[in-house]
């Protein structure tokens, strides 16, 4: 599976609305996988979310995105079938991000 991860700042409420030119980039499944350290160490290494806290989850994924505007955005995540190709575009659930400066 690959998740595929839109910003927008303004709500999503159709599917039509999730566009390539909102498109931010995609992660696959087991993200959170380090995969250059897991190399290195010869052993699986996962990232952390803080410095001195667990490491996530192998079955868990990980998307980062530093926030640019002191404004509102919303993110919408969809799923690609690798095997198929097709991409489900279903609005079920919007995140809501705001920037503190």
């Amino acid at each position: 599976m690959q998740y595929n991860v839109y910003r927008s700042a303004s709500p999503f409420s159709d599917p039509k609305q999730l566009t390539a030119s909102l498109l931010l980039g995609f992660v696959r499944d087991n993200s959170a996988k380090n995969i250059r350290l897991s190399q290195l160490d010869s052993k699986d290494v996962f990232f952390k979310i803080k410095d001195n806290g667990d490491p996530l989850l192998s079955n868990q994924g990980l998307y980062a995105v530093t926030c640019t505007d002191n404004e509102f955005n919303y993110f919408a995540v969809t799923v690609t079938d690798l095997s198929t190709g097709s991409e489900v575009k279903k609005i079920c659930l919007v995140i809501t991000v705001y920037r503190l400066l």
